[in-house]
């Protein structure tokens, strides 16, 4: 059960943080360059921080691996979300550019 919930949301969270990045004026920069500098780093910290958030949640010495999946998985969305609603309310402002 654990594999297929880790391949279940490692799929969504691919597609979702494509979107967020692909949705924000960044995304308008060469590819290269959004790629090495922009969306791996991000992306990267997003996942850091979310592993030890779900460490406060989930113990791994519990037998429910597919619980602790599914617990990170939905806290990278969450901040995600907010990672999304920082670069609306940035665009929106002015700070980044169009």
């Amino acid at each position: 059960m654990y594999s297929v919930v880790k391949q279940i949301s490692y799929i969504v969270r691919a597609g979702l943080a494509y979107l967020v990045i692909n949705d924000s004026p960044i995304a308008k920069a060469d590819m290269l360059n959004e790629l090495i500098w922009q969306i791996l780093p991000t992306f990267a910290i997003l996942m850091v921080v979310s592993y030890f958030i779900a460490g406060i949640f989930y113990k791994r010495e519990d037998d429910l691996p597919a619980l602790g999946a599914f617990i990170y998985f939905l806290i990278y969305c969450v901040l995600l979300v907010i990672v999304w609603v920082v670069l609306k309310i940035l665009t929106a402002s002015g700070i980044i550019p169009f």
